[in-house]
């Protein structure tokens, strides 16, 4: 059979927000499909796309570093594959014989390496052989890598001042590499130098570490002579560790008289070309003052092009470095295959380990029930299109209907809702920084807006429905948002989809799906592009918000991760029970779409709702809600409220994350009894969500236990402790104890031992908590962390148990949490105080049995609002709901006690105290 007619080729694009880089991409696909494959196979290329037939090779050049950009190359990737598909009709027999591209693509040298190097493995594979051995490579040998130490972007120049700021990405080994000889190698870092006198003690630092260390010194054309020479003169003898200097120049200068003589002094420097390599199109004489050669094969220009200057190399006897430019797992892999054919230097691919994700395509056997994140950490486009291209009829969204019906919509279904929404909003005329900001609720509609906006790289900011319409205006201006609005007024209709992907069982879900939405453009229109994020507003009231920033890649990675530790597998499904405006339940369907799992919407704010053909595998609650399920205490676990829910899951039911809040310990031994798989779990916004996350809890678990711990942080997060003096941001010290306040109405009945506020628990732990590390400050270093909390200093207490897991003993700050929700004293104290007859406010929480805390408030008007006129504090509450949320009205309003002779004002720990003695408990 012809090649043509049994090789398709794809593009697939992605995107990734590094902090301070930028990075986009594509990855050029190419599926070779089986000879005894006919016309229908090749419609469903999709589904054939696995381990064994597809090929892949990325192009993604770096915006300002080349002469080609991303906005470039994807305007050419149709001319890409046309060319590809033409050039495969004849595969080459020989390296030798490889087609050139640069006369068709003579501006794009980042889409030559990708189109030739697919076309190099598509020869190789029509030869039987691996890419390496067909070029001539020796499969045998090693290539030893170097190290990178990084440093801030600080120009060599002839200030004498240095930044401070450094971080080795690549820890000195005991034992160099080898070489290509099989000889030890001393080992080999790469130095990113900045300030003359700054790197020179940084140098003999690292010359001191290990001694015989080569060193290569990086200075990105930001250098002076005046500088290069100073820091020679400051070296001393340790300019022997010194391999060569890379583009030490401006504009790539070659070294004036006095620097070079310098240079060439014993024991000389080399001096090393790499932006000047390429600027010099390949006219190598014009780089004649490098003495090695740094090639970087995704920028540089075509296969051929490599292989040239391989040859030319040897002619004129230079060295050859090579090097990588932030590439993906698909672009290293190349690499490091086209490395072997020059094994005597040790490669610079330390960018590697840089990458936040490794957006290596997974390719999976077709029939595979295996997550995402056991294959690859992230999907490299959208993870929605990915399993819309691998799994179109597989179910992605449960929603409840009615009669005991329910809507399943697939992977296909969602994709083309998210590929109509996507060009929509790309077609609106929005600032170009400005956020997009959406009513938040769980329907198809927000996932597909959220998937979109995660497509586009834009940033969304999504808006709980809770919120009055003046806190929301001043929510979205505070973000600087555009309110786009009630979705169904001014999004696209995407609710059609194939008619046999309504009402029916999740077994048979979308299997009339036609792959239009994949099908008519020449790349998956499912790709992401680089940078945007996920904007939460932590305080969701009025005032200035607390809004924190999650990249979409930190996002997918950190579900990834969840889904690791979870065992959640596209198998599986979640249910989606918690509010999508917080980091936890916008959590929960990305986790699912990384996955390739379901997500099952529940018809109301309970586990106890769920339809019973909702069977979900997995659920993530707050203390309250899984409270709400569980008979009453002292009832049997098996009462109708835990055994009508529990039962029906048998056999299915293997995760209950439970967090948001303080698990009591009595709580937690009543849901294991009655046989719920309890995993205690730690988090916050700021981390990007989960922490950390224990096992699930059994009977002799409970039992050994006298403080509910949250198990061991996930894969790549750090947790540890530190001392309580040392500040997070917006942590008041707790308040201190003080008199007591007059005893004012009725005692509570006895309930038994009073549980301490958040603000004074720690107060109240005495000498050995604080000596078990119970009253210290717990701070996290997460990958997935959201920007700029990298390195999080919390404002919770708590300490590391002897097996690594994290003890949360309280909080160090004012905000307590009330049913999952966090409430921010202060923000009710302003609300209190914008009504005119309120002169003063103080609010505190205080324990409660259903919620963990309710706020009370204490406030000056000059007129009585307690118990002895209920009316005038059930108005002022009333009003409150104008400008804040229904869980932030306060239970209780009390005209603050008068104080005795000499105090300025009540304690917190004082109020806490007297609302305990005088407050009724009550629902909010």
């Amino acid at each position: 059979m012809h090649r043509a007619e049994y090789i398709q080729f794809s593009a697939w694009t992605w995107g990734i927000d590094m902090g301070s880089w930028v990075r986009e991409g594509a990855y050029l696909c190419a599926c070779v499909l089986p000879e005894s494959a006919g016309p229908r196979d090749l419609v469903a290329r999709p589904v054939l796309m696995n381990a064994e037939n597809t090929l892949w090779a990325e192009v993604a050049p770096l915006d300002g570093y080349g002469m080609d950009t991303m906005e470039h190359v994807c305007a050419l990737l149709p001319a890409a594959l046309d060319w590809l598909r033409k050039q495969a009709e004849d595969l080459p027999a020989t390296p030798g014989d490889l087609p050139r591209s640069r006369s068709a693509f003579p501006d794009a040298p980042s889409l030559r390496w990708g189109v030739e190097l697919l076309l190099a493995k598509l020869a190789a594979r029509e030869a039987g052989q691996a890419l390496g051995t067909w070029l001539g490579a020796r499969p045998d040998v090693e290539v030893p890598v170097a190290g990178l130490v990084l440093r801030g972007d600080a120009p060599l120049s002839d200030a004498s001042t240095v930044s401070s700021s450094d971080a080795s990405t690549a820890p000195l080994s005991a034992a160099p590499p080898a070489g290509a000889n099989g000889a030890r190698n001393p080992h080999v870092v790469k130095l990113k130098i900045g300030r003359g006198e700054g790197e020179a003690a940084r140098i003999r630092r690292l010359v001191a570490a290990q001694p015989g260390i080569r060193i290569r010194l990086d200075a990105n054309r930001g250098g002076s002579p005046a500088g290069l020479l100073r820091l020679l003169e400051s070296l001393g003898e340790d300019r022997r560790a010194i391999d060569f200097i890379e583009e030490p120049l401006p504009a790539g200068e070659p070294p004036p008289a006095d620097l070079a003589a310098a240079l060439e002094a014993e024991p000389p420097i080399a001096l090393a070309a790499d932006e000047s390599l390429r600027e010099a199109g390949w006219a190598l004489g014009e780089a004649h003052w490098a003495d090695v050669w740094v090639i970087k094969p995704s920028l540089h220009g075509g296969l051929t092009e490599v292989l040239d200057t391989l040859e030319a190399a040897r002619v004129s006897r230079r060295r050859v470095v090579w090097s990588s430019a932030w590439e993906s797992g698909v672009g290293m892999a190349g690499l490091k295959t086209i490395a072997r054919l020059w094994p005597d230097e040790a490669a610079g691919f330390g960018t590697e380990p840089l990458m936040p994700h490794q957006m290596t395509m997974p390719t999976w056997p077709v029939a595979s029930a295996h997550s995402v994140s056991a294959m690859c950490p992230v999907p490299a486009v959208c993870p929605v299109a990915f399993m819309a291209s691998c799994y179109p009829r597989r179910t992605a969204m449960l929603i409840p209907g009615i009669n005991d019906t329910h809507e399943a919509i697939t992977y296909g279904d969602l994709h083309a809702r998210v590929s109509a929404i996507t060009t929509h909003l790309a077609r609106q005329d929005f600032p170009a920084r400005a956020a997009i900001a959406v009513p938040a609720d769980r329907t198809a509609t927000f996932l597909a807006v959220l998937f979109a906006v995660m497509r586009l790289g834009r940033h969304l900011l999504p808006v709980s429905s809770r919120l009055p319409d003046s806190a929301r205006d001043e929510l979205v201006a505070s973000a600087g948002a555009v309110w786009v609005g009630n979705a169904a007024e001014h999004l696209p209709d995407t609710t059609e989809h194939s008619p046999d992907t309504a009402k029916h069982s999740p077994d048979t879900a979308g299997h009339a799906y036609k792959n239009t939405a994949l099908a008519h453009a020449p790349f998956i229109t499912g790709h992401m592009r680089a940078g945007g994020a996920v904007l939460v507003a932590t305080s969701g009231s009025t005032g200035a918000p607390s809004i924190v920033t999650i990249d979409w890649a930190r996002m997918l990675g950190h579900a990834a991760a969840v889904n690791e530790r979870t065992d959640f597998t596209s198998s599986d499904a979640w249910a989606w029970s918690l509010p999508p405006w917080h980091v936890g339940g916008l959590s929960i369907p990305v986790r699912c779409a990384v996955a390739g799992g379901r997500v099952v919407v529940e018809s109301g704010t309970s586990l106890a709702t769920t339809h019973p053909s909702f069977v979900a595998t997995h659920h993530s609650l707050v203390p309250t809600q899984l409270d709400r399920v569980l008979a009453p205490p002292g009832s049997a676990p098996t009462a109708a409220s835990a055994s009508s829910l529990f039962s029906r899951h048998a056999g299915a039911l293997r995760c209950v994350l439970v967090g948001g809040g303080p698990v009591p310990l009595p709580l937690l031994e009543r849901a294991v009894r009655a046989g719920i798989p309890v995993r205690t779990t730690w988090g916050m916004t700021e981390a990007g969500s989960m922490i950390s996350c224990s096992d699930v809890w059994t009977e002799d678990d409970v039992r050994a236990c006298d403080r509910v711990h949250a198990g061991r942080p996930l894969p790549g997060i750090r947790v540890r402790q530190v001392p309580p003096d040392q500040k997070a941001s917006s942590s008041p010290k707790p308040p201190d104890q003080g008199p007591e306040l007059p005893n004012q109405g009725p005692e509570l009945p006895d309930q038994g031992p009073e549980l301490p506020s958040q603000g004074s628990e720690l107060l109240d732990q005495g000498p050995e908590a604080a000596c078990s590390g119970a009253g210290m400050r717990l701070e996290v270093h997460s990958p997935w962390a959201a920007r700029a909390h990298d390195a999080l200093t919390t404002s919770d207490a708590g300490y590391l148990d002897d097996e690594g897991r994290v003890v949360v003993t309280g909080r160090l700050d004012r905000v307590f949490i009330s049913g999952g929700e966090n409430i921010d004293p202060a923000v009710i104290e302003q609300a209190l105080v914008a009504l005119p007859e309120v002169e003063r406010a103080r609010v505190v929480g205080i324990p409660h049995p259903e919620f963990g805390f309710r706020p009370v408030a204490f406030i000056q008007t000059g007129r009585a609002v307690h118990d002895a006129r209920p009316e005038r504090a059930a108005d002022l509450r009333k009003r409150l709901r104008a400008s804040l949320p229904g869980y932030m009205i306060p239970d209780a309003m009390y005209e603050e006690p008068a104080l005795p002779e000499g105090r300025m004002k009540w304690t917190e720990a004082e109020l806490v105290a007297w609302a305990g003695r005088n407050h009724r408990r009550g629902h909010p």
